[in-house]
């Protein structure tokens, strides 16, 4: 799987990186909104791993963006934010899946 990586926190990236890379899945890690979108302008990807708290823009503000540009690719989110109305509004927004941080390795791989 190719995956795009939307996440500021370079230990954090570079952990899930690594994590995929063990089930030989690659990841691109961008940083910002802005960047994600002109990454997905121009390429196609497997999965989106989502952060919320970008530098800038809300990655709320890239799960709208996909949904309203028709991007069919399945959006994970992964963040602190372990409220029942930020995972279920999510949900609701279009996301595929969230899960919590920290998270068990083994259930960021399933």
């Amino acid at each position: 799987m190719r995956i795009l990586l939307v996440e500021d926190a370079p230990d954090v990236s570079a952990a899930m990186k690594d994590l995929l890379s063990t089930r030989d899945h690659s990841a691109e890690v961008v940083i910002t909104v802005d960047d994600a979108i002109a990454v997905l302008r121009t390429d196609s990807f497997d999965l989106i791993v989502l952060d919320l708290n970008l530098p800038g823009r809300s990655g709320r503000e890239l799960l709208a963006y996909c949904k309203s540009n028709h991007v069919q690719t399945p959006i994970f989110v992964v963040s602190a934010r372990a409220d029942l109305e930020d995972r279920v509004g999510l949900l609701d927004s279009g996301a595929d899946d969230y899960l919590v941080k920290p998270f068990d390795p083994l259930e960021f791989l399933a």
